[in-house]
């Protein structure tokens, strides 16, 4: 697993909507090219740490789609923050029902005001050097 990754590496949502936040809240001069170069780091959220109620009720094809999505690089990682989800509820669902414990995010703390944003849920994450999901 790498320990971190550049935000022009992320989806053109994430990175776009990471930068309208990091704009809006943040610092409203921002360039949004010389944004892009910046670094977020890789973790581990643990699966057990959302509330069972948080977690979707999808149908079996979309868990399978969901975990297809999940082995690619630029699509694997959920969104957190300061102990919150923001993005990746579908993939934690399809993980959790793969009976899996660990769904990789990247951790946009610094580049956000929480407050202003919103989240799904509060969850626990550690920074790792390895990661072992089975997809």
């Amino acid at each position: 697993m790498k320990n971190r990754i550049q935000i022009k590496e992320l989806t053109r949502g994430m990175r776009e909507d990471l930068f309208n936040m990091y704009a809006m809240y943040k610092n409203p001069n921002a360039n949004e090219n010389l944004f892009y170069q910046n670094y977020v780091d890789v973790v581990e959220v643990d699966l057990n740490s959302i509330p069972t109620s948080n977690f979707y009720k999808m149908e079996e094809q979309s868990l399978k789609d969901y975990l297809s999505i999940l082995t690619k690089e630029e699509t694997k990682y959920g969104m957190v923050a300061s102990g919150k989800l923001m993005d990746g509820m579908h993939r934690a669902t399809s993980l959790k029902n793969d009976k899996q414990d660990k769904m990789l995010a990247v951790d946009v703390s610094k580049y956000i005001n929480l407050e202003e944003t919103g989240y799904i849920c509060d969850v626990s994450y550690n920074k790792k050097n390895s990661n072992k999901l089975k997809i």
